[in-house]
């Protein structure tokens, strides 16, 4: 169950990616801040690429399943996590701009609480006990 819990984390990331973190009206114009296509104001690129690794690897680590593993998920739920956050307060910064979250911010906010829970219910899980030898 937390494998899957991990992977869905993982790829709602990798969503996330693609979907508007902010829209802000500017002068007139609304403009739609994600993280792959950025806007005029910033080239936000690398922080895309930064973010689909994250995904991927939380994915990858969540089909692995190993305990050791997990633990390094719960450093990149961390990171998922704290991203959002980030995105999620520039909102209250940008309120005189009309700012408003959008899905991407949610999107990156759960998934990273789907990789912390999924990454510290693996590290919680006893392993199974080993079979008796014959």
């Amino acid at each position: 169950m937390n494998r899957n819990i991990s992977l869905a984390g993982g790829l709602l990331t990798v969503v996330a990616v693609f979907l508007p973190l902010l829209s802000l009206n500017f002068l007139g114009t609304k403009i739609n801040m994600s993280l792959w296509s950025g806007s005029q104001m910033m080239d936000t690129k690398g922080v895309a690429y930064f973010v689909i690794v994250c995904g991927l690897g939380a994915a990858g680590v969540g089909f692995a399943n190993k305990r050791f593993l997990n633990i390094v998920n719960i450093l990149i739920g961390l990171i998922v996590l704290f991203l959002g956050l980030k995105y999620w307060s520039d909102v209250n910064e940008l309120k005189e701009m009309e700012a408003s979250s959008g899905p991407g911010t949610y999107f990156l906010l759960l998934a990273g609480l789907l990789i912390l829970v999924g990454a510290i219910w693996g590290v919680a899980k006893k392993p199974a006990p080993a079979a008796p030898a014959v």
